[in-house]
């Protein structure tokens, strides 16, 4: 163990304490599976903190994929009546991947198709679209397709994700069930995406954090990854964090 990294760690420290905040929260298998109709791609959704943000009333819900399809804003806004709920798929672009109706009190049925005419729209061009139904109806969707643009907006850059995992149990067997499809080396790369590759380093002994579970070494040089299980506010989560060759912290996320 070098003496730099040994420095490093109270930064992680401190990292950890910023993302202690974060909390996982699956989302029941419904609607997840309504989540992957507008954001195809999609793998993990995390719930976003939206408390205290700049964005739209309307809008509810904020979840980002793991996985970095983008994100799903869920809003409830007017029509004819009040009530008419939307899902949004928006990819890391700000271009919409998918809309659709989950509730509403409407004329059922005019605003389920509503959805597909927004795809491939973004901010500047979702107000050209024109549809069929009551203008109430229509005006309502589009003003909610526009809360949704304008919270990712907002969120795009100051994702912060709230995580409800349960008891931690054993980090390595829920990294696992995380990421069980992926490669180590693929989970890696989430905060260091032009690694080459990874050795482990012996950290048995050291006298470090508990929570330090494990500690990568980038083979090309571009610095370390270290794993963390850390407790949030009231559960566990694992962190991954980047530390380049001079110590300075260049990625973090609760995985």
């Amino acid at each position: 163990m070098t003496k730099k990294i040994i420095a490093v760690l109270m930064l992680l420290c401190l990292t950890v304490g910023v993302l202690a905040g974060c909390n996982r929260r699956e989302v029941d298998k419904k609607t997840h599976d309504e989540f992957l109709e507008v954001l195809p791609g999609a793998k993990n959704f995390s719930k976003v903190d939206i408390s205290g943000k700049n964005i739209p009333s309307t809008v509810e819900e904020a979840y980002y994929d793991t996985n970095g399809a983008g994100f799903v804003i869920k809003v409830v806004t007017r029509g004819y009546n009040y009530g008419l709920t939307i899902i949004v798929g928006i990819d890391n672009n700000g271009v919409i991947t998918g809309a659709k109706c989950t509730e509403s009190n409407e004329t059922w049925g005019y605003e389920e198709g509503l959805g597909k005419q927004f795809i491939g729209r973004d901010i500047n061009t979702y107000v050209d679209v024109q549809a069929g139904a009551t203008s109430l109806t229509v005006n309502g969707y589009r003003n909610g397709i526009g809360d949704a643009l304008e919270a990712y907006e907002a969120l795009k850059n100051n994702v912060e994700t709230e995580h409800d995992h349960g008891n931690i149990g054993d980090v390595g067997d829920i990294f696992d069930n995380i990421f069980g499809g992926d490669s180590e080396y693929e989970v890696f790369k989430l905060v260091m995406p032009d690694a080459k590759g990874f050795d482990k380093i012996n950290i048995s002994g050291k006298g470090l954090s508990s929570t330090i579970v494990e500690i990568k070494k980038e083979t090309s040089g571009l610095g370390y990854v270290f794993k963390l299980n850390a407790k949030g506010y009231q559960r566990g989560m694992i962190i991954l964090i980047a530390v380049n060759p001079d110590g300075v912290i260049t990625a973090a996320t609760c995985i």
